[in-house]
């Protein structure tokens, strides 16, 4: 018989928000953005720093509607990725009694409701955090384990199975 994982997840969402704000974080999209948005900050800075120097230019220049958004959209970023995942959290279906399944070919999450496969072979790719593995479905959706949740052999199991995926994953 095949070694099967089972595990009870727990949906927290101060856990969830922040996995939430690290994929988010990791999209090439938000990537390109950060580096954008960052280059034109230290720009502002300079100019700002230079007419301050100079004389020709004080700290309510800030103020201004164009750099507003440097401070705006970050903000609006994690407030948005916070309403989504507390969303998210609140569906009727995460608040059934749910266990997941974890085995070579597969991994299997059952609820009092619902029953759903992921074979591995579909999986995009499986990433080890410190605090999480996340078995990404698609390149921007992925399925949680804290590791703080897991006991020892449970870990080890796990670690053991994602090895011996032939898919993508960064494992530590």
């Amino acid at each position: 018989m095949e070694k099967e994982i089972t595990i009870k997840p727990k949906y927290e969402l101060k856990e969830y928000f922040k996995v939430s704000l690290y994929i988010t974080a990791r999209h090439p999209l938000y990537t390109l953005l950060m580096v954008f948005f960052g280059l034109m900050i230290l720009s502002v800075l300079a100019i700002l720093i230079l007419g301050i120097l100079e004389g020709t230019s004080d700290l309510f220049s800030l103020l201004d509607p164009t750099y507003l958004i440097f401070i705006i959209w970050p903000a609006l970023v994690i407030f948005l990725t916070y309403i989504k995942t507390k969303k998210a959290l609140a569906s009727p279906r995460l608040k059934e009694d749910i266990i997941i399944k974890y085995n070579k070919d597969f991994f299997q999450e059952i609820g009092e409701s619902f029953d759903i496969k992921y074979f591995w072979k579909d999986i995009k790719k499986v990433v080890e955090t410190k605090k999480w593995f996340l078995i990404y479905i698609q390149s921007n959706q992925a399925k949680v384990i804290v590791k703080k949740d897991l006991n020892g052999d449970e870990f080890k199991d796990l670690k053991e199975l994602f090895k011996s995926l032939t898919i993508k994953k960064s494992l530590k």
